[in-house]
This record gives structure tokens, C-alpha cells and sequence, in this order.
């Protein structure tokens, strides 16, 4: 399995990263790849064989080829019926919303033909991709298709102070009130959750929820017990903790490390758990 990423050049602020993520010729993935929310959006571009999404009520549903998915708020798990080569193009929660020009709580926890938000003018950039084998001509390309998104003119008028709150977040690993971010941004509560769920596609606590997890995630990994996990991250005691964890992810921290296969332990390398 190999997964790549590769950082934006004109787009950094807009575009989290680009990857591709491709098996190999003999390999078989029998496992299901586990993810939990990570609060973005992406693009994602299907170049291999057929893969299946399900939920936590088990529903199985085949992605579309070009799929535009995110603000997911639980567990799920993507099956792969044989070679895979995917790319996406994962963006800032924060500028996400100039995509489609329109409140991303509309599109969360979906599964969106991308053709139909994007237009078919997605054709004329998915096209070349499988031929370009060089990946900054492949950055290049993916973004000049975007570049149309993000002019000056669609600045949203709530961006710092959304990026700021992000990075609140981000830098408590989910260990900081509503109040203060809300305050620090010179909003009130109430406005503040609305254009963040607006923008973000999820609400501020479930943005909080899913940096949690991952740093709970993080630490699990290098070894931390509950009790420690729970006095970093804030928790009132570790059971409230695994309650916490097991409503995103349907398990426990370390059954969900325990069952990670090649493609999440690649993505966990790939997204810093402990920084996103």
C-alpha cells in the first residue's frame, strides 16, 4: 500500500493537502478501512475498483466515482472490492464552504456526486490525472481547477475568526469552552455556533468532539493510560472519556487502534493525529 502526500503551492491556506493512495498489483486489503470524523471536506477521485461505504447501521452503499464527502459525525468504514487508486483533495474546514457557495451543514454526513455541486467543467480536470505520473504536475493541475474557487472577492466575512477558532481548538487538542471561543472572536454564543455549523458543516462541540478523539487517538498510540489521556484532554474521569470515544468511533480507544489495517495506520501517519 502506498499512500502520498503532497502540500499545495498557491493554495496552502485553502487546501489542507492532496493525496493518492494506490495498492499494489498483488495486494489485497480483506479488512475494512475504520475512519473517524477528521471535520473536513474532500474531493474524492476513484481511479480503481469499486468501494463501499457503510455506516454504523451497517448500510453499504457504493461510492461514486467523484464524490464530494465530509462533516461526518461517526465512525465509518470503506470496503474495497479490489485495486485501488484513489487522489483527494482534502480542504480547510474554514474555506470550504466557498466550494460550493453555500452552507456545508446542508451536505454534511453525505455522500455527494461531485459532478452535481461542481458542475461538468470537473471532467476537463479529472480527465488527465491517471496520465499524470508526475505529482507536481498532478499539484499543478488540481490547483488551477481550484484557483477559480478562492478569489479575494469570496472571502467569507467570518474567515479569521473562524481560522482563529480552529486553531483554538486544534492547539487545546479539544480542551477549551464554547464561551471562550466565541468571546476571543468577539461573537456571541449563539452566532457563533450558527456561522461556525454553517461554514464548518458540523457544530462547534462536535468540532471539539472529533479533535478529542483524534489526540485520544495520539495518545493512545504512544502508550498513555486513560487516566492520563483523561487529565490532558480535560476530562472529568476516564469513563466519561470512553463514553465520549465510543460515541464517534463505536469502540473503545484501544479496540480501535487494535483494528486499524495498512491504509488507517498510512492515514494516521499522513493527517498528525495530534495536530489536526
Amino acid at each position: 500500500m502506498e499512500l502520498q502526500k503532497i502540500k499545495p503551492k498557491h493554495l496552502s491556506q485553502q487546501i489542507k493537502y492532496i493525496y493518492i493512495l494506490r495498492s499494489h498489483a498483488t495486494e489485497i486489503i480483506p479488512k475494512p478501512h475504520m475512519l473517524i470524523p477528521d471535520g473536513t471536506f474532500e474531493l474524492i477521485l476513484n481511479f480503481g475498483d469499486a468501494v463501499y461505504h457503510t455506516d454504523q447501521q451497517q448500510e453499504a452503499i457504493q461510492r461514486p466515482t467523484a464524490l464530494l464527502a465530509g462533516g461526518f459525525r461517526k465512525q465509518f468504514s470503506l470496503h474495497y472490492a479490489g485495486h485501488i487508486h484513489m487522489i483527494g483533495v482534502v480542504f480547510n474546514p474554514v474555506y470550504q464552504n466557498m466550494i460550493l457557495n453555500d452552507r456545508m451543514d446542508i451536505y454534511s454526513a453525505s455522500l455527494i456526486k461531485a459532478e452535481q455541486v461542481l458542475g461538468n467543467t470537473l471532467n476537463t480536470m479529472i480527465d488527465p490525472l491517471p496520465d499524470l505520473s508526475n505529482t507536481e504536475h498532478l499539484r499543478e493541475h488540481i490547483e488551477n481547477y481550484f484557483m477559480k474557487f478562492f478569489t479575494d472577492q469570496h472571502q467569507g466575512v467570518h474567515t479569521e475568526n473562524l481560522q482563529t477558532a480552529i486553531e483554538m481548538i486544534q492547539r487545546s487538542k479539544g480542551n477549551i469552552d464554547l464561551s471562550k471561543l466565541s468571546s476571543r472572536v468577539c461573537m456571541s454564543t449563539r452566532n457563533f455556533r450558527r456561522v461556525f455549523t454553517e461554514t464548518i458543516g458540523i457544530s462547534p462541540k462536535e468540532y471539539i468532539r472529533i479533535i478529542r478523539s483524534k489526540n485520544i487517538l495520539h495518545l493512545t498510540r504512544k502508550g498513555k493510560s486513560i487516566e492520563a489521556m483523561a487529565f490532558e484532554l480535560g476530562y472529568y474521569d476516564p469513563s466519561h472519556l470512553i463514553r465520549d470515544f465510543k460515541e464517534i468511533s463505536g469502540t473503545t480507544p484501544r479496540g480501535y487502534v487494535d483494528q486499524l489495517n495498512t491504509i488507517d495506520e498510512s492515514f494516521m501517519r499522513v493527517s498528525q493525529y495530534a495536530r489536526l
